[in-house]
């Protein structure tokens, strides 16, 4: 018998085995699969248990059970494989004990045996009528096993006395005789289950196998804690094929008889259960755009949205520039350490604690000390300038002039509407020059200029009007902002609040509520190019305060119910992408620049809008001869760049170098280089030897005719 049950274990550690190398061998099948699909791999799922193994049969039946119960600990290991959604098939192992003790008047049994069995059960978990995102999820299984069982008596207590049990329920070691009734003496039972059954009954039951077959029944609940781990509790109730788990049939025992019926067992416990599954992610094929969800909580943790080889759950930066290299946080590079990274930083060797710029540029004394009299300025002298600090790679602007605040200030009023400006004006009026648009009281004014006096802005009246613009009048406008309109300012035209017509050439009433349309007909120049800056587009009105800091601000609200937001006015292209940058950066992201001609829309195509790159000269349809490589092309060592004065500490640093150059760069940059190289390889060696002497932010560049590029380009070039 232990050669059957022996062969059970092993069977159940093989099928283990080939479960877990056939898993291996799909997953190298998924590693190979280019399908796109996410679908559902089922993996085995490992269980470990413990419970209460209790018997049930001739000992247990109608009589007095004496303590320890008929109940004992039992242990459960399973591995179980999911065959449908509603389906598992699963292989395990059962090890405990049971035991039962009869006293009455008549008789007194005793058995204890040990228990294992081994089997596979297939389990139904109601799918059909569940959720599919469930919690709690209750099973019926049913199966076939085999178990072995050794029953033992306890005869003998621990110094070999036979039990001999009295009338008075004593327990005593001579048999119950007159003779004996003052020699016996009473003794305990040390329930040590010495004496084999089955050796005992030898000739009443022949030499029995010790094996039987089973059916189990199981019932129970799992509750899923995580994606992995579950918690399972249940019974499941053995019918065995055998009645002599206990020893007791009805042909051993003359009075109190066993039954026919065979012996059961009951398993009640809980268990802990972790599964291998997994989502089946696709290996190649399109990627998701990561930015597709606004929600910062979708993202995965182990995703990299900004692509710089740092996962976001450790990324410290997560919005660096695609290129850029970064630190193990996740961070541009900053070599010197002054806040400015290294892609926006001028003065890469910046003095350790010096105070510096946005661009990363040392602040010199002179520049301290004007900030402090700025900052602590009583006189009003230094009022109408706004210090601002800009992170912008183009244009470099450090401050800001804004128009000085008057008491009152005037304009010229070219138009007013209910709510919003009509679709076929919008582009006519951006593409006015020094336009604004007012809300007064949900009404939109559209005016021209900025004038200090009546006379100014009646002046520019008269000047529009010979360019064929026809306006409404002049309106004044406080510090506050209160827009006011002024009843006569000349050239014949009455307030446009009043809903006065002279002064509109061509003006009719529009509709929806439109008070004037004086745009009408030639308003603006048809070969006059236009560019603006669209900040946003708002569902609300924007707050004032949070559009103050933006230049010549032109808002108004389309049919579409959103408020568009524009920036600026410029015949150059350049000037307008300068801005867009300096808004994006100011943290308007949707920042665009949009072009208009004679009042229409257009493309930047067709508005043959581009920003011109500085050209080295460098042949491009050819390689270059040896005679212009060996005049022209040059690898040097730069060891610092300022926009603007070197700071004095620094400059002193440089100059104790021998063959320093300064490089005036055709951006205002002015580069410091050092060396004079026809190889890669001697500058890199001059290289690490500045930076031996301090020069830690220095690097190889390339020389064309007087021009620093990258030593990426210059080594290309010398091949």
């Amino acid at each position: 018998m232990r050669l059957i049950l022996r062969h059970t274990v092993a069977l159940f550690l093989s099928l283990t085995t080939l479960v877990a190398t056939g898993q291996k061998a799909q997953d190298n099948q998924e590693t190979s699969n280019d399908s796109t699909d996410t679908e559902k791999v089922w993996k085995p799922t490992f269980t470990l248990g413990s419970g209460v193994l209790t018997y049930y049969g001739d000992l247990s039946k109608g009589f007095r059970i004496n303590r320890p119960s008929n109940s004992q600990f039992a242990f459960r290991l399973g591995v179980e494989q999911k065959v449908t959604d509603y389906l598992d098939a699963e292989l395990y192992l059962l090890y405990g004990n049971v035991a039962a003790n009869e006293r009455s008047l008549n008789f007194n049994r005793n058995f204890s045996t040990s228990i294992t069995a081994g089997g596979v059960q297939v389990k139904y978990n109601f799918h059909h009528l569940l959720k599919e995102n469930r919690t709690a999820e209750p099973y019926i299984g049913v199966g076939f096993e085999v178990l072995e069982f050794n029953a033992k008596t306890d005869l003998y207590d621990e110094y070999g006395n036979t039990y001999h049990y009295w009338d008075d329920g004593t327990i005593r070691n001579l048999p119950q005789t007159q003779e004996n009734q003052n020699r016996a003496i009473r003794i305990q039972r040390d329930y040590e289950y010495e004496t084999d059954v089955r050796e005992l009954y030898s000739e009443q039951l022949g030499y029995y196998d010790n094996f039987a077959f089973a059916i189990p029944v199981s019932a129970g609940m799992s509750i899923n804690l995580t994606s992995r781990f579950r918690f399972d509790f249940g019974a499941t109730y053995h019918f065995t094929f055998t009645d002599k788990l206990d020893g007791s049939t009805p042909s051993l025992w003359s009075e109190p008889k066993g039954d026919s019926q065979n012996d059961q067992l009951l398993y009640v416990g809980a268990g802990l259960s972790f599964n291998l599954n997994k989502d089946k992610t696709p290996k190649s094929g399109p990627k998701k755009d990561p930015y597709a969800n606004d929600d910062p909580f979708v993202a995965d943790v182990q995703d990299d949205l900004d692509q710089d080889g740092i996962v976001n759950l450790w990324d410290q930066c997560p919005n660096t520039p695609v290129g850029i290299p970064v630190d193990e946080k996740g961070c541009a590079v900053d070599t010197d350490g002054d806040g400015v990274p290294d892609y926006k930083d001028e003065e890469l060797n910046t003095p350790q604690n010096s105070p510096v710029d946005s661009l990363g540029v040392a602040l010199s004394d002179e520049q301290l000390a004007e900030m402090a009299r700025q900052f602590n300025d009583t006189t009003g002298n230094y009022s109408p300038i706004d210090n601002e600090t800009y992170t912008v790679d183009v244009t470099a602007i450090r401050t800001q002039r804004t128009r000085n605040v008057r008491d009152r200030s005037y304009a010229v009023k070219i138009g007013e509407f209910d709510e919003s400006i009509p679709d076929e004006l919008i582009n006519e009026i951006l593409s006015l020059p020094d336009v604004e648009t007012f809300d007064k009281n949900g009404t939109i004014i559209v005016a021209l200029g900025d004038y200090s006096s009546i006379a100014k802005a009646t002046e520019k009246r008269g000047e529009l009007k010979q360019q064929g613009i026809d306006s409404e009048g002049v309106i004044s406008r406080d510090k506050l902002g209160n827009v006011k309109d002024i009843a006569d300012a000349g050239t014949g035209s009455t307030s446009g609040s009043q809903g006065g017509s002279a002064g509109r050439s061509g003006g009719t009433s529009g509709s929806d509520g439109e008070k004037a349309r004086s745009l009408e007909g030639k308003t603006v120049d048809k070969n006059r190019t236009v560019y603006r800056v669209q900040i946003g587009a708002f569902s609300k009105k924007p707050n004032r305060r949070t559009l103050s800091k933006v230049p010549d601000l032109v808002s108004f609200k389309g049919k579409d119910g959103l408020i568009r937001a524009y920036a600026g006015e410029f015949t150059n292209y350049k000037k307008a992408a300068e801005l867009k940058i300096e808004m994006i950066q100011k943290g308007y992201d949707g920042a665009y620049v949009v072009a208009l001609r004679g009042g229409d829309r257009i493309t930047l195509q067709e508005a043959k809008a581009t920003v011109v790159q500085d050209d080295l000269g460098v042949p491009k349809d050819r390689k270059l001869t040896e005679e212009e490589k060996e005049s022209n092309l040059r690898f040097k060592v730069q060891i610092g760049a300022f926009k603007k004065e070197v700071p004095t500490a620094t400059l002193e640093k440089y100059m104790q170098l021998d063959n320093l150059e300064q490089k005036q760069q055709p951006n205002g940059v002015t580069k410091y280089v050092a060396g004079d190289f026809k190889s890669y390889e001697a500058a890199k060696a001059f290289k690490d030897e500045l930076r031996k002497q301090g020069f830690d932010g220095a690097f190889v560049v390339g020389e064309w005719k007087g021009q620093i590029f990258s030593a990426e380009k210059a080594i290309e070039l010398s091949k």
